[in-house]
């Protein structure tokens, strides 16, 4: 078995897990709260009750997205805490 191989996997995945918050969960999480900032302000303004209707269904909607998002955020975290134990156990494993 190639523990530096194993290792080099492991720290890849992190790496990997890392990017995707950094660079679209997060993103993507900040213009999704904004849209639903937005969203509930022209709920908040509109007269006609058909249109209010509309946008409670946008309202919906953006906050599920949302949900999903802070959901694959949740298991990215999780996998990065995991994936770091191994990773310190391997690495004890393989000394300096």
């Amino acid at each position: 078995m190639d523990k530096q191989a194993m290792l080099d996997w492991y720290l890849h995945r992190i790496s990997e897990a890392e990017a995707e918050i950094n660079q679209e969960i997060e993103p993507e999480l900040a213009q999704r709260r904004y849209e639903e900032d937005i969203i509930q302000r022209l709920l908040e303004k509109e007269t006609d009750e058909e249109l209010r209707e509309e946008w409670r269904i946008q309202a919906i909607v953006i906050r599920d997205m949302i949900t999903m998002d802070k959901g694959r955020l949740a298991e990215l975290q999780k996998q990065i805490r995991l994936d770091r134990a191994i990773v310190q156990e391997i690495t004890e494993d393989i000394g300096p």
